[in-house]
């Protein structure tokens, strides 16, 4: 059967699979309505989605992109992948870390570290080394070090922010490495955990 749409592929290969659209979705660190908008073409999924996709179930990407082929890779085409579920913050209370319904899935062989939480970092004062949207990967309780990538949590509401840890004068201050942003001292904001990488779908990058 021709599926025209990439839409209709993956509805198929879900259908395929005898998964429901939030079994599948949690397979590959999505949500309930994102699956929705990809099956029903309101949304299309990036190429590091597919290959996500074409990994987590063995299914064939250029079917995928294009429904040529068979739906599904042979055995020994199958690139084996462990993926780990990480969850992502949405703000620090005096009771600890809360964290959004979503979560990104990584190979376990991209993650360097031990335990990690996510943040999706909003606005340009990292760039150029966090972008608008990207979201960092954060180990909590790091140590302080001059120059280390922070998560921190300041102010009354304790609103979260990614700065640059610099120690000057016996000071501790955080600094944007975009110098239209001014730096401000440690203190008053609590440190989350350090900065280890930069998460896409298809890579993990160190930072």
């Amino acid at each position: 059967m021709k599926y025209s749409t990439i839409g209709e592929r993956i509805r198929a290969l879900r259908k395929a699979l005898g998964l429901s659209q939030r079994e599948f979705g949690e397979r590959i660190g999505r949500t309930l309505r994102g699956v929705q908008n990809y099956e029903y073409n309101k949304t299309s999924p990036d190429e590091a989605t597919l290959i996500l996709i074409s990994r987590t179930f063995g299914v064939s990407l250029e079917w995928l992109k294009t429904g040529k082929g068979e739906m599904m890779l042979k055995k020994e085409e199958v690139i084996p992948t462990e993926l780990v579920a990480v969850p992502i913050i949405t703000s620090a209370g005096a009771g600890g870390l809360v964290f959004t319904p979503d979560h990104v899935l990584i190979e376990r062989s991209r993650l360097k570290h031990g335990k990690v939480y996510g943040f999706k970092v909003r606005g340009d004062s990292m760039h150029p080394t966090v972008q608008d949207g990207e979201i960092v990967l954060v180990e909590e309780n790091a140590e302080l070090e001059d120059g280390a990538v922070v998560l921190v949590a300041c102010g009354e509401e304790n609103g979260l922010k990614v700065r640059r840890l610099r120690h000057i004068a016996n000071e501790w201050w955080l600094f944007a490495d975009n110098p239209s942003y001014a730096p401000e001292k440690l203190e008053g904001c609590k440190i989350v955990g350090r900065a280890v990488g930069v998460y896409k779908p298809a890579e993990v990058r160190e930072i």
